[in-house]
């Protein structure tokens, strides 16, 4: 269907608004053979054609030129004359011209329009490309991270190994000495204990570490003695103490709840870590 969309006289009052546009059917009237046939047609009297389709008035000449892009008829240039036999060959150059250059506007048009939508989904797929690189740069950047932070916590968790096995051992070589008594074997037996315990909890540490990058980590919190939690840690790292010659002593000021709710473990590796790191960094 042939849609009217510019017009030059009544129809055009004001500016390029068509003012009662028709539409008509391809193989309809003169324009829509001219749309089915691609070929110019010149009506000399159109009161003697029938295909003539009378639009805002009656005109007795109509020369009607096909506009083809790619060999396909995309429009139709009409001209209509009040006068018998108005129109001639010059008139059918001129909107064979005038047609050629508007198929070579509307190829232009097309060819931006194209353009335009080409550039839009480089861009489109620029920015993509550009979110994608910056989540891969952060993928990259937190599993650098994550990697120094494996690392670290590794060569850390060895240091803290070492302190329960050292006792460990320490207090078993004390236990096959003979001339040591009972309580004091107890007494020893019990370090041995407590450090095993404290040895378990670092490997389980270590086993928490899979958690820890999961996200999936969460502190135990129960009722404790603190009392004893802080025996616990003294007993454990009062040899490493002693053996340079350092004084460590645990004094309490002011009132100390005997219960606390926490996650023990975690509190206990907390205050070996900083009391170990002390002992470590202090001159003797």
């Amino acid at each position: 269907t042939l849609i009217q969309r510019a017009a030059h006289g009544p129809k055009n009052p004001i500016a390029q608004d068509i003012f009662n546009p028709i539409t008509i059917p391809v193989g309809s009237g003169i324009v829509g053979t001219v749309a089915k046939t691609g070929k110019v047609e010149l009506i000399s009297d159109t009161r003697k054609d029938p295909r003539y389709i009378v639009d805002d008035s009656r005109r007795l000449s109509e020369l009607a030129v096909p506009i083809i892009h790619q060999q396909q008829v995309i429009g139709v240039l009409d001209s209509e004359h009040p006068e018998l036999d108005f129109f001639t060959d010059d008139h059918v150059q001129l909107l064979a011209t005038i047609a050629s250059l508007a198929s070579t506007r509307i190829d232009t048009a097309i060819a931006m329009e194209r353009l335009e939508s080409i550039i839009e989904r480089l861009r489109a797929t620029e920015y993509s490309l550009e979110v994608k690189a910056q989540e891969l740069g952060q993928a990259k950047q937190k599993a650098e991270q994550a990697s120094k932070e494996k690392s670290f916590f590794l060569a850390n968790m060895s240091h803290e190994i070492r302190t329960p096995m050292t006792s460990i051992v320490g207090y078993a070589d004390l236990l096959t000495r003979p001339d040591r008594t009972e309580e004091e074997k107890y007494e020893w037996a019990e370090q041995v204990r407590r450090n095993a315990d404290h040895l378990l909890g670092l490997v389980n540490n270590v086993l928490d570490l899979a958690k820890i990058e999961s996200g999936e980590l969460n502190p135990e919190i129960k009722r404790c003695q603190l009392d004893g939690l802080i025996s616990d840690v003294y007993q454990l790292m009062a040899p490493h103490a002693e053996k340079k010659q350092l004084a460590f002593t645990v004094e309490c000021k002011g009132p100390v709840p005997l219960e606390i709710d926490t996650d023990a473990l975690k509190l206990r590796q907390a205050l070996v870590n900083l009391i170990s790191n002390a002992i470590k960094f202090t001159d003797t």
